[in-house]
């Protein structure tokens, strides 16, 4: 399919949710590593797609899945 920009959506129930559960796998993980570097994060996952895709830029053929803020946490009082 040289040529032709990649499917925006999976084609299948199991394709979607593989999708998912990679999504999920790759959020592990960058809050693993926030924490080893001293940063916090914060899962979001209800925002505006269409409104995240115009900030962040992506093409046509990219939808954000799931969005993770890092920065340093605020000193316990």
């Amino acid at each position: 399919m040289q040529g032709r920009p990649p499917s925006r959506h999976p084609t299948s129930a199991s394709g979607r949710r593989y999708v998912h559960l990679e999504a999920g796998h790759a959020a592990q993980n960058v809050q693993l590593q926030a924490v080893a570097l001293g940063l916090g994060s914060v899962p979001v996952g209800a925002f505006s797609d269409h409104r995240l895709a115009q900030l962040l830029r992506l093409l046509g053929c990219e939808a954000p899945l799931y969005l993770i803020p890092l920065g340093f946490p605020a000193a316990a009082t």
